[in-house]
């Protein structure tokens, strides 16, 4: 069984990844993002144990050293991740239901912003991100507030779903949020 350390690249998180089965890619998720990586094996020659930081010069890859001179990535899959940005604070949305509110001891929101506005509630939104054939989609959605949400300019009614764009602007009570894509 080969062990591959790799790098996250959108969260920094290292992880060992366990090839049991021999395989020439592999599919995980980040547990700390959510993300999801491409994770190639080549098994001509064993890995040294660190980890190389690419820099930014192969697309958000993580190049791991290995001998001979081989080196082998680990990267995001094609889908952008996504996150919402407050006040330059970064945000990140997993797949599935996030739930978006202000941070307080009795927040229930599996996203909590940092935030003394007392007009975002504790259970502000929902976003849902979905992957389909490696494109990602964010939908926004009321939750159980008794604020306006609005984005883009436009309120929320209870009952609507909007797909958000990248760059698009959300408010909650008092707090500018911005929806990103990298």
């Amino acid at each position: 069984m080969e062990v591959k350390r790799i790098q996250c690249p959108n969260c920094g998180v290292v992880l060992d990844v366990r090839n049991s089965k021999m395989e020439d890619e592999k599919l995980i998720t980040c547990p700390q993002c959510k993300a999801v990586l491409k994770v190639r094996f080549r098994h001509e020659a064993p890995l040294e144990a660190k980890t190389v930081l690419a820099g930014g010069l192969n697309n958000g890859e993580t190049q791991l050293g290995g001998m001979n001179g081989a080196t082998q990535l680990a990267s995001a899959s094609n889908a952008k991740s996504c996150y919402l940005c407050v006040a330059g604070q970064n945000y990140p949305l997993a797949i599935g239901l996030n739930t978006v509110g202000r941070k307080a001891p009795s927040s229930q929101a599996s996203l909590q912003i940092e935030t003394d506005d007392r007009y975002m509630s504790r259970r502000h939104a929902k976003i849902e991100v979905k992957e389909v054939v490696g494109i990602r989609q964010a939908i926004i959605s009321n939750d159980q507030n008794k604020n306006a949400t609005y984005v883009d300019g436009q309120e929320l009614q209870s009952g609507d779903a909007v797909i958000l764009r990248d760059g698009s602007e959300i408010i909650m009570g008092k707090t500018h949020v911005i929806y990103k894509e990298q």
